[in-house]
Protein backbone atom coordinates (compact mmCIF):
# COMPACT_ATOMS: atom_id res chain seq x y z
CA UNK A 1 0.00 0.00 0.00
CA UNK A 2 2.75 2.44 0.57
CA UNK A 3 4.49 1.70 -2.82
CA UNK A 4 1.70 2.49 -4.40
CA UNK A 5 0.90 5.87 -2.78
CA UNK A 6 4.71 6.67 -3.43
CA UNK A 7 4.31 5.79 -7.16
CA UNK A 8 1.12 8.01 -7.59
CA UNK A 9 2.93 10.92 -5.74
CA UNK A 10 5.56 11.15 -8.26
CA UNK A 11 2.93 10.27 -10.59
CA UNK A 12 0.79 13.93 -10.43
CA UNK A 13 3.74 15.50 -9.42
CA UNK A 14 5.08 14.83 -13.01
CA UNK A 15 1.82 15.49 -14.10
CA UNK A 16 2.08 19.06 -12.53
CA UNK A 17 5.57 19.40 -14.12
CA UNK A 18 4.33 19.13 -17.29
CA UNK A 19 1.47 21.60 -16.98
CA UNK A 20 3.47 24.13 -15.57
CA UNK A 21 5.67 24.00 -18.63
CA UNK A 22 2.53 23.45 -21.17
CA UNK A 23 0.82 26.69 -19.77
CA UNK A 24 4.65 28.62 -20.04
CA UNK A 25 4.99 27.79 -23.36
CA UNK A 26 1.05 29.10 -24.01
CA UNK A 27 2.17 32.45 -22.18
CA UNK A 28 5.47 32.66 -23.68
CA UNK A 29 4.14 32.14 -27.14
CA UNK A 30 7.56 32.16 -29.82
CA UNK A 31 9.38 33.96 -27.23
CA UNK A 32 10.48 30.69 -25.33
CA UNK A 33 13.45 32.16 -23.48
CA UNK A 34 14.29 35.75 -22.22
CA UNK A 35 16.39 37.78 -24.22
CA UNK A 36 19.87 38.15 -23.32
CA UNK A 37 20.61 42.10 -22.60
CA UNK A 38 23.68 42.86 -25.45
CA UNK A 39 25.64 44.77 -23.21
CA UNK A 40 27.33 48.27 -23.89
CA UNK A 41 29.06 49.31 -26.79
CA UNK A 42 32.36 49.78 -27.07
CA UNK A 43 34.94 50.35 -30.02
CA UNK A 44 33.15 53.85 -30.94
CA UNK A 45 35.58 55.68 -33.52
CA UNK A 46 35.33 57.62 -36.58
CA UNK A 47 35.96 56.62 -40.13
CA UNK A 48 35.17 59.15 -42.36
CA UNK A 49 34.15 63.00 -43.35
CA UNK A 50 32.73 65.16 -45.89
CA UNK A 51 31.64 68.83 -45.36
CA UNK A 52 27.77 67.19 -44.44
CA UNK A 53 28.49 64.38 -43.15
CA UNK A 54 30.25 61.75 -41.05
CA UNK A 55 31.21 57.84 -40.63
CA UNK A 56 31.27 56.30 -37.71
CA UNK A 57 32.28 52.27 -36.92
CA UNK A 58 32.62 50.28 -33.33
CA UNK A 59 33.61 46.56 -32.07
CA UNK A 60 30.26 44.04 -33.27
CA UNK A 61 28.44 42.54 -30.78
CA UNK A 62 28.07 38.28 -31.03
CA UNK A 63 24.77 37.70 -31.10
CA UNK A 64 21.19 37.24 -33.04
CA UNK A 65 18.52 40.22 -33.52
CA UNK A 66 20.83 42.38 -32.68
CA UNK A 67 20.57 46.64 -33.70
CA UNK A 68 21.85 49.52 -32.95
CA UNK A 69 20.91 53.30 -32.72
CA UNK A 70 22.66 56.46 -33.13
CA UNK A 71 22.32 59.62 -31.19
CA UNK A 72 23.72 62.72 -32.19
CA UNK A 73 24.17 65.86 -30.09
CA UNK A 74 25.64 69.66 -30.57
CA UNK A 75 26.84 69.40 -26.87
CA UNK A 76 28.76 67.34 -25.17
CA UNK A 77 27.30 65.03 -22.37
CA UNK A 78 23.72 65.91 -23.96
CA UNK A 79 22.27 62.36 -25.50
CA UNK A 80 20.46 64.20 -28.43
CA UNK A 81 18.39 62.74 -30.98
CA UNK A 82 18.38 59.94 -33.37
CA UNK A 83 18.82 61.24 -37.06
CA UNK A 84 17.76 58.64 -39.17
CA UNK A 85 14.39 56.94 -39.17
CA UNK A 86 15.61 53.38 -38.62
CA UNK A 87 18.30 51.60 -36.67
CA UNK A 88 21.24 49.27 -38.18
CA UNK A 89 22.20 45.52 -37.88
CA UNK A 90 25.87 46.31 -38.83
CA UNK A 91 28.96 47.97 -36.70
CA UNK A 92 28.52 50.95 -38.72
CA UNK A 93 26.79 54.25 -39.33
CA UNK A 94 26.40 56.93 -42.51
CA UNK A 95 24.94 60.23 -40.84
CA UNK A 96 24.74 63.32 -43.86
CA UNK A 97 22.53 66.70 -44.16
CA UNK A 98 25.01 67.85 -41.25
CA UNK A 99 26.38 71.26 -41.51
CA UNK A 100 30.10 71.81 -42.70
CA UNK A 101 33.27 72.26 -40.10
CA UNK A 102 30.97 71.31 -37.40
CA UNK A 103 31.74 69.15 -33.58
CA UNK A 104 28.96 66.46 -32.57
CA UNK A 105 28.83 64.07 -29.99
CA UNK A 106 27.86 61.14 -30.85
CA UNK A 107 26.57 57.94 -28.55
CA UNK A 108 25.66 54.74 -29.77
CA UNK A 109 23.40 51.96 -27.76
CA UNK A 110 22.85 47.93 -29.18
CA UNK A 111 19.40 46.22 -28.20
CA UNK A 112 17.96 42.72 -29.00
CA UNK A 113 14.72 42.63 -31.39
CA UNK A 114 12.43 39.65 -31.24
CA UNK A 115 8.82 38.99 -31.83
CA UNK A 116 6.50 38.28 -29.01
CA UNK A 117 2.91 37.09 -30.25
CA UNK A 118 1.55 37.12 -26.50
CA UNK A 119 2.76 40.81 -26.71
CA UNK A 120 1.30 41.69 -30.09
CA UNK A 121 4.53 42.56 -31.83
CA UNK A 122 8.46 43.39 -31.13
CA UNK A 123 9.96 43.18 -27.56
CA UNK A 124 13.04 45.23 -27.13
CA UNK A 125 16.40 44.53 -24.92
CA UNK A 126 18.23 47.42 -24.55
CA UNK A 127 21.91 47.48 -23.51
CA UNK A 128 24.22 50.54 -22.07
CA UNK A 129 25.15 53.76 -24.04
CA UNK A 130 28.72 53.94 -25.93
CA UNK A 131 30.94 56.12 -24.33
CA UNK A 132 29.90 59.71 -26.36
CA UNK A 133 32.78 60.39 -28.83
CA UNK A 134 33.12 63.85 -30.53
CA UNK A 135 32.95 63.52 -34.44
CA UNK A 136 33.41 66.46 -37.08
CA UNK A 137 32.75 67.26 -40.76
CA UNK A 138 34.83 68.95 -42.59
CA UNK A 139 35.39 72.58 -43.07
CA UNK A 140 35.02 74.31 -46.03
CA UNK A 141 37.60 74.83 -49.04
CA UNK A 142 39.97 77.52 -48.13
CA UNK A 143 40.33 80.35 -50.73
CA UNK A 144 42.84 83.15 -51.83
CA UNK A 145 46.20 81.34 -51.01
CA UNK A 146 49.21 83.90 -51.23
CA UNK A 147 52.43 84.67 -50.53
CA UNK A 148 53.08 87.73 -47.23
CA UNK A 149 56.90 86.99 -46.94
CA UNK A 150 60.13 85.74 -47.74
CA UNK A 151 63.79 84.61 -46.73
CA UNK A 152 66.25 82.66 -48.55
CA UNK A 153 65.10 79.75 -46.30
CA UNK A 154 61.06 80.20 -46.03
CA UNK A 155 58.11 81.56 -47.55
CA UNK A 156 55.17 82.89 -45.78
CA UNK A 157 51.44 82.06 -47.05
CA UNK A 158 48.03 82.82 -45.79
CA UNK A 159 44.64 82.36 -46.88
CA UNK A 160 41.25 83.33 -46.19
CA UNK A 161 40.17 81.70 -43.13
CA UNK A 162 37.64 78.81 -43.54
CA UNK A 163 34.88 77.80 -41.43
CA UNK A 164 35.29 75.58 -38.50
CA UNK A 165 38.60 74.94 -39.29
CA UNK A 166 40.85 74.24 -36.52
CA UNK A 167 44.03 73.61 -38.67
CA UNK A 168 45.98 73.57 -41.71
CA UNK A 169 48.22 71.65 -43.51
CA UNK A 170 50.14 73.18 -46.93
CA UNK A 171 51.33 70.50 -49.18
CA UNK A 172 53.86 70.81 -52.22
CA UNK A 173 52.09 68.77 -54.50
CA UNK A 174 48.46 68.64 -54.17
CA UNK A 175 46.64 65.94 -52.14
CA UNK A 176 49.98 63.23 -53.00
CA UNK A 177 52.25 66.08 -51.56
CA UNK A 178 54.43 65.74 -48.58
CA UNK A 179 53.04 67.94 -45.54
CA UNK A 180 55.24 70.82 -45.41
CA UNK A 181 53.37 72.44 -42.63
CA UNK A 182 50.99 71.71 -39.92
CA UNK A 183 49.46 75.17 -38.48
CA UNK A 184 46.28 76.04 -36.51
CA UNK A 185 46.64 79.65 -37.71
CA UNK A 186 45.80 81.15 -41.20
CA UNK A 187 49.45 81.83 -41.88
CA UNK A 188 52.19 79.84 -42.27
CA UNK A 189 55.98 80.03 -42.49
CA UNK A 190 56.86 77.01 -44.63
CA UNK A 191 60.89 76.31 -45.40
CA UNK A 192 61.75 76.66 -48.31
CA UNK A 193 65.03 76.62 -50.79
CA UNK A 194 66.67 79.63 -51.10
CA UNK A 195 65.77 80.87 -54.92
CA UNK A 196 63.21 78.57 -55.20
CA UNK A 197 60.17 79.31 -57.09
CA UNK A 198 57.57 76.86 -55.84
CA UNK A 199 53.46 76.19 -55.85
CA UNK A 200 52.15 75.01 -52.85
CA UNK A 201 48.65 73.90 -51.56
CA UNK A 202 47.10 74.81 -48.60
CA UNK A 203 43.77 72.48 -46.82
CA UNK A 204 41.79 73.18 -44.55
CA UNK A 205 40.38 70.26 -41.76
CA UNK A 206 38.86 70.02 -38.83
CA UNK A 207 40.21 67.56 -35.56
CA UNK A 208 37.97 65.81 -33.06
CA UNK A 209 39.62 65.33 -29.46
CA UNK A 210 39.31 61.67 -30.43
CA UNK A 211 41.89 62.60 -32.71
CA UNK A 212 39.94 62.21 -36.16
CA UNK A 213 41.04 64.73 -38.94
CA UNK A 214 38.71 66.14 -41.43
CA UNK A 215 40.30 67.48 -44.92
CA UNK A 216 38.71 69.56 -47.21
CA UNK A 217 37.90 68.23 -50.50
CA UNK A 218 39.40 71.04 -52.06
CA UNK A 219 42.64 73.57 -51.55
CA UNK A 220 43.43 77.12 -51.93
CA UNK A 221 47.36 77.48 -54.30
CA UNK A 222 49.74 79.72 -54.92
CA UNK A 223 53.46 80.06 -56.39
CA UNK A 224 55.60 81.78 -53.84
CA UNK A 225 59.55 83.01 -54.10
CA UNK A 226 61.97 82.33 -51.38
CA UNK A 227 64.44 85.30 -51.45
CA UNK A 228 67.16 84.99 -54.55
CA UNK A 229 70.79 83.40 -54.02
CA UNK A 230 73.34 85.51 -54.11
CA UNK A 231 74.88 87.41 -57.28
CA UNK A 232 78.09 86.36 -58.65
CA UNK A 233 81.26 87.06 -60.21
CA UNK A 234 80.59 90.72 -58.91
CA UNK A 235 83.06 93.13 -60.64
CA UNK A 236 84.78 90.35 -61.73
CA UNK A 237 87.47 91.59 -64.42
CA UNK A 238 88.07 87.69 -65.83
CA UNK A 239 84.68 87.81 -66.46
CA UNK A 240 84.64 90.87 -68.22
CA UNK A 241 82.25 92.44 -65.04
CA UNK A 242 84.65 95.30 -64.24
CA UNK A 243 85.42 98.61 -66.29
CA UNK A 244 87.70 101.43 -64.91
CA UNK A 245 89.67 103.57 -67.21
CA UNK A 246 91.06 106.29 -65.37
CA UNK A 247 93.05 108.49 -68.30
CA UNK A 248 89.56 108.94 -69.55
CA UNK A 249 87.31 109.56 -66.45
CA UNK A 250 87.34 108.01 -63.01
CA UNK A 251 83.54 106.49 -63.92
CA UNK A 252 83.69 102.94 -62.90
CA UNK A 253 81.57 100.06 -63.92
CA UNK A 254 80.99 97.24 -62.27
CA UNK A 255 78.78 94.24 -63.61
CA UNK A 256 77.63 91.00 -62.12
CA UNK A 257 75.68 87.71 -63.27
CA UNK A 258 72.42 86.28 -61.58
CA UNK A 259 73.05 83.33 -59.86
CA UNK A 260 72.30 80.26 -62.07
CA UNK A 261 70.91 78.27 -58.99
CA UNK A 262 67.73 81.00 -58.79
CA UNK A 263 64.14 79.74 -59.94
CA UNK A 264 63.41 83.23 -61.36
CA UNK A 265 65.12 86.48 -62.10
CA UNK A 266 65.13 88.91 -59.06
CA UNK A 267 63.28 91.83 -58.93
CA UNK A 268 66.45 93.88 -58.70
CA UNK A 269 69.93 94.17 -56.87
CA UNK A 270 71.41 96.29 -54.36
CA UNK A 271 75.13 97.52 -54.14
CA UNK A 272 77.22 99.01 -51.77
CA UNK A 273 80.33 100.72 -52.13
CA UNK A 274 83.04 101.11 -49.09
CA UNK A 275 85.95 102.97 -49.27
CA UNK A 276 89.31 100.70 -49.73
CA UNK A 277 89.45 99.50 -46.06
CA UNK A 278 85.88 98.51 -46.21
CA UNK A 279 85.43 100.43 -42.92
CA UNK A 280 84.17 103.07 -44.73
CA UNK A 281 80.10 103.15 -46.53
CA UNK A 282 80.73 105.65 -49.28
CA UNK A 283 77.51 105.00 -51.57
CA UNK A 284 74.10 102.29 -51.71
CA UNK A 285 72.76 101.94 -55.14
CA UNK A 286 69.20 100.17 -55.75
CA UNK A 287 69.01 98.59 -59.43
CA UNK A 288 65.21 98.19 -59.80
CA UNK A 289 65.27 96.88 -62.80
CA UNK A 290 65.25 93.42 -62.91
CA UNK A 291 67.31 92.96 -66.64
CA UNK A 292 69.86 95.34 -65.51
CA UNK A 293 73.13 93.86 -63.99
CA UNK A 294 75.38 96.68 -63.67
CA UNK A 295 75.95 99.90 -62.26
CA UNK A 296 78.43 103.17 -63.02
CA UNK A 297 79.46 105.42 -60.66
CA UNK A 298 81.99 108.01 -59.74
CA UNK A 299 83.45 108.52 -56.51
CA UNK A 300 86.08 111.07 -56.03
CA UNK A 301 87.18 109.27 -52.96
CA UNK A 302 87.97 106.04 -55.02
CA UNK A 303 90.31 108.20 -57.62
CA UNK A 304 93.74 106.37 -57.28
CA UNK A 305 92.98 104.03 -54.14
CA UNK A 306 90.47 101.79 -55.01
CA UNK A 307 87.45 100.33 -53.33
CA UNK A 308 85.47 97.39 -51.48
CA UNK A 309 82.08 96.66 -52.87
CA UNK A 310 79.66 94.19 -52.24
CA UNK A 311 76.01 92.97 -53.73
CA UNK A 312 72.95 91.76 -53.21
CA UNK A 313 69.62 90.15 -54.84
CA UNK A 314 66.08 91.01 -54.07
CA UNK A 315 62.54 89.81 -54.88
CA UNK A 316 59.85 92.01 -54.31
CA UNK A 317 56.67 90.18 -52.16
CA UNK A 318 53.61 92.97 -52.30
CA UNK A 319 55.37 95.72 -52.25
CA UNK A 320 58.22 95.14 -50.03
CA UNK A 321 62.32 93.42 -50.95
CA UNK A 322 63.04 90.90 -49.34
CA UNK A 323 66.62 90.33 -50.27
CA UNK A 324 69.62 87.47 -50.60
CA UNK A 325 72.23 87.57 -48.08
CA UNK A 326 74.95 89.86 -49.30
CA UNK A 327 78.40 89.01 -51.25
CA UNK A 328 81.00 88.91 -49.60
CA UNK A 329 83.44 92.37 -49.72
CA UNK A 330 85.51 92.70 -52.53
CA UNK A 331 88.85 94.60 -52.93
CA UNK A 332 89.02 96.74 -56.47
CA UNK A 333 92.20 98.26 -56.80
CA UNK A 334 92.81 100.69 -60.03
CA UNK A 335 95.21 100.37 -62.60
CA UNK A 336 97.78 103.72 -62.33
CA UNK A 337 96.62 106.19 -64.48
CA UNK A 338 99.43 106.33 -66.92
CA UNK A 339 100.81 108.62 -69.98
CA UNK A 340 102.97 107.46 -72.78
CA UNK A 341 105.91 109.73 -74.13
CA UNK A 342 107.93 108.48 -77.22
CA UNK A 343 111.65 109.02 -76.09
CA UNK A 344 113.29 107.43 -79.09
CA UNK A 345 112.94 105.20 -82.10
CA UNK A 346 112.91 102.42 -80.19
CA UNK A 347 112.02 103.63 -76.91
CA UNK A 348 109.21 105.17 -74.78
CA UNK A 349 108.68 106.49 -71.11
CA UNK A 350 105.61 105.27 -69.02
CA UNK A 351 104.66 107.89 -65.86
CA UNK A 352 101.73 107.13 -63.93
CA UNK A 353 100.09 109.02 -60.62
CA UNK A 354 100.75 107.32 -57.30
CA UNK A 355 98.18 105.07 -56.39
CA UNK A 356 97.37 104.85 -52.15
CA UNK A 357 98.84 102.01 -50.07
CA UNK A 358 100.85 100.66 -53.27
CA UNK A 359 103.77 98.39 -52.17
CA UNK A 360 105.33 98.27 -55.78
CA UNK A 361 104.26 98.37 -59.40
CA UNK A 362 104.26 96.09 -62.43
CA UNK A 363 105.06 96.99 -66.09
CA UNK A 364 103.69 95.03 -68.56
CA UNK A 365 104.56 95.80 -71.96
CA UNK A 366 103.15 94.77 -75.96
CA UNK A 367 105.27 95.61 -78.48
CA UNK A 368 102.40 95.19 -81.68
CA UNK A 369 98.87 95.39 -80.45
CA UNK A 370 98.08 94.91 -83.78
CA UNK A 371 99.44 91.70 -84.08
CA UNK A 372 96.49 88.72 -84.87
CA UNK A 373 98.02 87.31 -81.31
CA UNK A 374 99.25 90.47 -79.41
CA UNK A 375 101.97 89.12 -76.86
CA UNK A 376 101.94 90.33 -73.46
CA UNK A 377 104.97 90.65 -71.27
CA UNK A 378 106.25 91.47 -67.89
CA UNK A 379 108.53 94.10 -68.14
CA UNK A 380 109.56 95.35 -64.91
CA UNK A 381 108.57 95.88 -61.24
CA UNK A 382 109.23 98.92 -59.69
CA UNK A 383 109.23 100.05 -55.88
CA UNK A 384 106.35 102.25 -54.45
CA UNK A 385 108.27 105.75 -54.91
CA UNK A 386 109.09 105.09 -58.16
CA UNK A 387 106.34 106.60 -60.89
CA UNK A 388 107.70 106.20 -63.81
CA UNK A 389 109.93 103.60 -65.95
CA UNK A 390 111.59 103.80 -69.27
CA UNK A 391 111.15 101.02 -71.92
CA UNK A 392 113.66 100.32 -74.77
CA UNK A 393 114.11 97.44 -77.26
CA UNK A 394 111.01 98.27 -78.88
CA UNK A 395 109.93 98.34 -82.75
CA UNK A 396 109.66 101.56 -85.06
CA UNK A 397 105.93 101.87 -86.81
CA UNK A 398 104.25 99.63 -84.37
CA UNK A 399 101.60 100.14 -82.10
CA UNK A 400 103.07 99.57 -78.64
CA UNK A 401 101.06 98.87 -75.90
CA UNK A 402 101.34 99.51 -72.35
CA UNK A 403 99.56 98.99 -69.07
CA UNK A 404 100.72 99.48 -65.18
CA UNK A 405 99.81 97.41 -62.24
CA UNK A 406 100.12 98.42 -58.95
CA UNK A 407 99.96 96.30 -56.14
CA UNK A 408 98.65 97.31 -52.36
CA UNK A 409 98.52 96.14 -48.92
CA UNK A 410 95.43 97.25 -47.14
CA UNK A 411 94.67 95.69 -43.43
CA UNK A 412 97.56 93.45 -43.52
CA UNK A 413 96.73 91.59 -46.63
CA UNK A 414 98.01 92.31 -50.10
CA UNK A 415 95.85 93.17 -53.34
CA UNK A 416 96.74 93.73 -57.06
CA UNK A 417 94.53 95.52 -59.81
CA UNK A 418 93.05 93.48 -62.46
CA UNK A 419 94.25 94.15 -66.53
CA UNK A 420 91.04 95.77 -67.62
CA UNK A 421 92.50 97.82 -70.35
CA UNK A 422 95.44 99.62 -71.65
CA UNK A 423 96.90 102.42 -73.38
CA UNK A 424 99.10 102.29 -76.72
CA UNK A 425 101.02 104.83 -79.08
CA UNK A 426 102.42 104.36 -82.20
CA UNK A 427 106.49 104.35 -82.65
CA UNK A 428 107.40 107.27 -84.79
CA UNK A 429 110.50 106.86 -87.08
CA UNK A 430 111.08 110.83 -87.37
CA UNK A 431 111.92 113.33 -85.38
CA UNK A 432 114.65 111.82 -83.27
Amino acid sequence: MTTERTQNTWLWKGLALLAAFLVLLTVGGTRTLAATNPGKVTGLKQTSASSSSFKIEWTSIIGSNIYYETYVSYTSGELGTKPDSYDVSYSNDYVSGLNAGTSFYVTVRAYVKEYDSSEGGYVYTYGDYSDQIEVVTAPENPTDAKQTKASTSSVTLTRTASDGATGYKVKDKGYDGTTLKTTSSTSAKVKASTGSYETYYVFAYRKSSAGYVAYSSSYAYCSAYASPNKPTNVASASEGNLTWKPTSSNKVTVYWDRNSKDDYTPDGYQIQIYDVTGKTKLKTYTISDKYTTYKSFNLSKVKNKGFQIRARAYVKINGTKYYSSWTSKKVIVPQANITLTQTGKTSLKVSWKKVSNATNYIVYVCKNTSATNPSWKKYKTVSKSTLSCKITGLTSKKNVGVYVIPKIKVNGKSYKASATWYLYTYMYTSGY
